[in-house]
């Protein structure tokens, strides 16, 4: 017909009864409710979620599809919140564990120094709900029966060593060749757990060799009183 078509302006074009440029604006705003509710599902704040795609979406929005999203981001939520429960009720078990041991090696040590009131005492402020009794009961008849044992054997070597002492002195005077100090502190202080025949067969022993050193000397005391006889009637 020779007529050119009309050159319509972006802004006058229409779908479906909606301006294209509009029908944008549509679309940026619809997928910035869509991010937001997604943000909300995935950040477990559901009641933002639901009311954000009540107001925004659900016109646009399948119900059912956002009803399954929801459901998986519930889900979720939930183990991540159940791990999360799980990991601290294990670091929560850790401290505790640890606070026990802590406090149980604390009254052993008390125990250990026979401190048996304090032991006592902080049993009962801090293990007692935790600590059977008859356990901790047991625990210091054992630290009283180790007591009574350290004891025991530091008086058996206080006694070895001054029994040792005391022999020392006894050997020393017979050795000194006096026979009756030495009888003296070996009745007064050894007779009890030193056996009298071999208190004997050594003092014999010191005896006679006392005997023998005495007629040696007597010996030369004589052959030197010879020797001056000899000298005397030379003269």
């Amino acid at each position: 017909s020779g007529e050119y078509p009309k050159i319509v302006p972006a802004t006058y074009i229409f779908y479906e009864g909606v301006a294209i440029r509009d029908l944008q604006d549509v679309v940026v705003k619809r997928r910035i409710h869509n991010e937001l509710v997604l943000n909300l599902l995935e950040e477990g704040d559901f009641e933002s979620a639901d009311e954000n795609y009540l107001q925004h979406c659900a016109e646009w929005w399948s119900e059912s599809l956002y009803n399954d999203l929801r459901e998986k981001a519930v889900k979720i939520k939930n183990e991540r919140e159940r791990i999360e429960a799980a990991r601290f009720a294990r670091e929560l078990e850790a401290r505790v564990a640890k606070q026990r041991s802590t406090d149980k090696l604390f009254v052993v040590s008390l125990l250990h120094e026979a401190r048996f009131r304090d032991a006592e005492s902080y049993y009962r402020q801090k293990c007692a709900d935790w600590w059977p009794l008859e356990q901790f009961d047991e625990s210091v008849r054992k630290s009283k029966l180790a007591k009574a044992q350290r004891i025991e054997r530091a008086e058996a070597q206080r006694v070895v060593r001054a029994n040792a002492e005391t022999r020392d002195r006894v050997e020393r005077a017979l050795q000194q060749r006096k026979f009756a100090a030495a009888d003296l502190e070996y009745q007064q202080n050894c007779s009890g757990w030193w056996p009298e025949s071999d208190y004997q067969s050594l003092r014999a022993n010191a005896w006679q060799l006392h005997v023998t050193e005495q007629r040696t000397a007597l010996r030369a005391q004589m052959f030197q009183m010879l020797d001056h006889s000899d000298i005397d009637a030379a003269d």
